[in-house]
């Protein structure tokens, strides 16, 4: 069922966090910026 191809896909898309968690940590980042400017 599975093939060598689908495997990396996988691992790839492990190794990349998700899309949602990456959103929160810019936010997180955005967040400490404009609250050191202020």
């Amino acid at each position: 069922m599975y093939s060598v191809e689908d495997a990396s896909t996988i691992a790839a898309l492990a190794a990349v966090p998700e899309p949602s968690s990456l959103a929160l940590l810019g936010l997180g980042g955005v967040a400490l910026i404009l609250r050191r400017r202020m």
